[in-house]
């Protein structure tokens, strides 16, 4: 299912994903773009500095993964 995590602003970020398909993992709002590779985590690592709710979608296929919520 759709992971929901929320994190407070300032706090590090780190996403791991694991796929078999699609070219890239997306964190729209932060224009965060990853490659994947078939049978190797895919990490995204950032400071959270932006409040909001952002979602994590798997291109091109726009397959939602995630919604991450960053409180202030």
């Amino acid at each position: 299912g759709i992971k929901r995590p929320t994190v407070k602003k300032g706090q590090t970020v780190r996403i791991v994903v694991h796929t078999n398909v699609g070219e890239a993992v997306h964190l729209h709002g932060y224009n965060i773009e990853k490659p994947v590779k078939p049978g190797k985590p895919t990490v995204i690592q950032f400071v959270a500095k932006v409040p909001g709710r952002f979602e994590l979608a798997l291109h091109p296929m726009d397959a939602l993964l995630a919604q991450l919520t960053v409180t202030p």
